[in-house]
């Protein structure tokens, strides 16, 4: 744009906000930009922000869309397009015409990509600003009366780097004896998984499924790897094992495997950040429950936590604009994270800070150990470009390992290479 590459800033605004790298995105008359934002119904609570607003998360919007409108002489607005499962609204109104929207924010399967609304598919971001990444965190609460009882250290096994799904395969074997009851409400399971924990288990222990290359923009399906057949091996096996309970169900559904573990009746949960609240609240008093990572493959692996659902943040395709609309977002994304305010963040105020310490450690969790888990989380979070644009392998993967059986690679391989120029033919015109 125009003002894009313009260094010279408004009077004061060198010293009031030394730590960055400004520009002046206001026209010729001095007046602010508009910076719209399109985002799904009822999902803006941590992009937008008014002066009556109560809630931590939104007062927290607030206050860094007010930074940003300073810093860089604009006016941040929003608009809402597109609920549950339909995006078509989201779809006409990113489509309307040139200059309209300069981010647009809508929910990962909604499939917007396919549409050919962004600039590069290639960039498609996630950040501290696109809070649910970190509500819908994917984890496991287990119960710690039930692992005193069984004699167990899970905490020490994450810390100790012995927290696969080999040794998640030997609790379910242990459990397996207390299913043996005549009496139903007497089970016990090892752990309870969903549609959705499923998915986020095969991407924790390391799965890949595609491989991206930004000079080219060639898509390359990955997963015919060792890794993924030892993968789908172990989570098949793991899951044909009767002390395991699995539901096909979404992660916030109102369903039994939470159930029976607020009941007290598994040791694991497989679960969202999101969840915590709702297991607060129904969990039997009789116990006390923490937070472990998803186990990994093998021991020697890093921790990887994935997030079962967000929205990703795109540049229209229709912007006029795209230097504009990149540094506006790309200072969203780091004004939410967790940065001092020496370095030129918003400290104690931040987004991710005022969710974590206010909702998460003031609500969800008590002990020094769940907070230290909770962190090695959030530093810890993985995406498989397959997780955003769906070609069908993470499906099929899941299909396989729910069966107990091997995925069909050619089958699989063919169906995803068909999905990746369908949707590669928007971006090479």
């Amino acid at each position: 744009g125009d003002n894009a590459g313009t260094t010279t800033l408004p009077a004061g605004k060198a010293t009031q906000y030394p730590k960055h790298e400004y520009y002046s995105f206001a026209d010729s008359l001095g007046n602010p930009r508009a910076y719209t934002m399109l985002v799904r119904q009822n999902r803006y609570a941590y992009l937008y922000g008014t002066e009556s607003s109560t809630a931590d998360v939104s007062i927290a919007a607030y206050r860094r869309n007010n930074l940003l409108n300073a810093m860089y002489d604009i006016t941040i607005g929003i608009e809402q397009g597109g609920g549950d499962g339909k995006p078509d609204e989201f779809n006409t109104k990113l489509g309307a015409g040139a200059g309209v929207y300069s981010l647009a924010v809508p929910d990962y399967w909604w499939g917007i990509e396919y549409a050919g609304h962004f600039r590069n598919l290639m960039s498609i971001p996630v950040g501290d600003a696109t809070l649910e990444l970190l509500e819908n965190l994917e984890m496991i609460y287990y119960n710690k009366t039930l692992e005193e009882a069984w004699d167990l250290d899970l905490y020490g096994k994450v810390e100790d780097g012995e927290w696969t799904i080999e040794y998640v395969a030997e609790l379910a074997d242990a459990f397996s004896s207390t299913l043996m009851d005549p009496d139903p409400n007497n089970d016990t399971y090892a752990i309870n998984y969903d549609q959705h924990t499923i998915v986020g288990q095969l991407y924790s222990a390391g799965a890949t499924f595609l491989q991206t290359n930004r000079h080219n923009n060639i898509i390359t399906p990955i997963f015919d790897t060792s890794r993924n057949v030892e993968l789908v091996t172990q989570m098949g096996d793991l899951c044909q094992k009767v002390a395991v309970y699995y539901e096909a169900h979404t992660a916030r559904a109102n369903s039994e495997n939470r159930e029976l573990f607020k009941n007290g009746q598994s040791l694991l949960l497989a679960s969202c950040l999101y969840m915590g609240s709702y297991i607060r609240n129904e969990v039997n008093s009789s116990f006390e429950y923490g937070l472990l990572v998803m186990p990994k493959l093998y021991e020697e692996d890093d921790y990887v936590t994935t997030s079962y659902g967000l929205s990703f943040f795109g540049i229209p395709d229709a912007a006029n604009d795209v230097a504009f609309c990149a540094v506006v977002m790309d200072s969203m994304n780091w004004l939410s994270g967790d940065v001092s305010e020496e370095d030129g963040g918003m400290g104690e105020n931040c987004l991710t800070t005022v969710y974590f310490k206010g909702v998460v450690q003031g609500q969800l969790v008590d002990s020094p150990e769940d907070v230290e888990m909770l962190n090695t989380m959030r530093e810890s979070v993985f995406f498989d470009f397959e997780f955003i644009v769906s070609t069908g392998i993470e499906g099929a993967f899941s299909k396989a390992v729910r069966a107990g059986e091997a995925v069909d690679v050619s089958s699989v391989k063919a169906n995803a290479e068909t999905e990746i120029t369908t949707m590669m033919e928007f971006y090479n015109k």
